[in-house]
C-alpha cells in the first residue's frame, strides 16, 4: 500500500511537537509538506488513516522503550486511556530490533502495526493481529524509516 511512510506517522507519537522538537526531520521541508501540507483527500485515502485519526494530542503515560539508543533509534510507548501507541524512528542505518510488549496489561490486545515497505520508501504494510504482553515484535527498520503500532483491548 502506498501512502505516507512510517517516517511520517511515528512523528506524532514520538514527539509532542513535531515541528519544533523533532531532530529527525532536520529541515526536511518536503517531509513537513507531506505530513502537514497534504490535501485532506490524500490524508483520508491514506492506508493508515484510521490510525492517524486515532492518535491523541494528550497522553496519560509515556515510556521510553529499551530499544532506544541516542542518535540511532527513538522508541516510545504512549498511552491514552486503554489504548497504547508505539512510535519508533530510525536513524540512517537499516536495523532489525526485537521489542518486548511487557508494558501492556495482562490482557489480549488488538494490534494495528504499520511498517515501512523495505523497497519503497512511500509505501507501508499494515497488519492487524491479536497480541499480549508476553509477546515480542520483530521489526525491520529501513534507513530513515520507522514503525507505528496501536494496541487496543
Amino acid at each position: 500500500m502506498r501512502g505516507l511512510s512510517c517516517r511520517g506517522h511515528e512523528i506524532f507519537i514520538v514527539t509532542d511537537n513535531p515541528l519544533i522538537s523533532n531532530p529527525f526531520i532536520g529541515g526536511n521541508i518536503s517531509l513537513l509538506r507531506m505530513i502537514y501540507g497534504a490535501h485532506p483527500k490524500n490524508l483520508l485515502e491514506n492506508p493508515a488513516a484510521d490510525l492517524i485519526k486515532s492518535i491523541p494530542s494528550i497522553w496519560d503515560e509515556t515510556i521510553t522503550l529499551p530499544v532506544s539508543e541516542i542518535g540511532e533509534i527513538a522508541a516510545f510507548a504512549r498511552r491514552r486511556g486503554d489504548i497504547w501507541f508505539v512510535g519508533i524512528m530510525n536513524s540512517d542505518t537499516e536495523k532489525s530490533i526485537r521489542m518486548p510488549l511487557s508494558f501492556l496489561a495482562k490482557e489480549k490486545y488488538q494490534a494495528m502495526l504499520v511498517r515501512d515497505q523495505k523497497d519503497d520508501p512511500a509505501a507501508v504494510k499494515i497488519e492487524n493481529l491479536s497480541i499480549s504482553n508476553r509477546d515480542n515484535l520483530s521489526i525491520a527498520l529501513r534507513a530513515g524509516g520507522g514503525f507505528v503500532g496501536r494496541f487496543r483491548r
